[in-house]
C-alpha cells in the first residue's frame, strides 16, 4: 500500500527543464514489501501539477511516468464524477463506518 505512514518526504529543490522550473520532492520508504523504496516527483512550479513521477525499485531499475497535455476547469457537469459505491459493497471498504 503507498499510502502508509513509512514514506519519508524530502525537499530536494528547484530543478530547471526544458525551460520550465520543477519543484522536486522525493518519497522513500523502510518498506521491504513494496516493489520500489523512492519515488521522486517533479512538481510544475507555475501549474502545481505533478509532471513527472519516478519510482525506484531495490535493484535501482526507474520507471518514468509522464503527464503532458494537463487541463483543469473543463465545464464538466458534477454528474460525471458520481460513484455509487453499493455497485461494489463485496470491494470497497469504507474506514469511516
Amino acid at each position: 500500500m503507498i499510502f502508509d505512514s513509512n514514506w519519508k518526504p524530502e525537499y530536494l529543490g528547484n530543478e530547471p527543464l526544458a525551460g520550465t522550473i520543477y519543484e522536486k520532492v522525493s518519497l522513500s520508504s523502510g518498506n521491504t514489501d513494496l516493489g520500489f523504496h523512492r519515488i521522486n516527483i517533479w512538481i510544475n512550479a507555475s501549474t502545481h501539477f505533478p509532471e513527472k513521477i519516478v519510482t525506484l525499485d531495490r535493484r535501482q531499475t526507474e520507471i518514468p511516468y509522464e503527464f503532458t497535455n494537463l487541463s483543469v476547469d473543463q465545464n464538466l457537469p458534477e454528474s460525471t464524477f458520481v460513484f455509487h459505491s453499493s455497485s461494489f459493497q463485496e470491494i470497497i471498504w469504507d474506514e469511516w463506518e
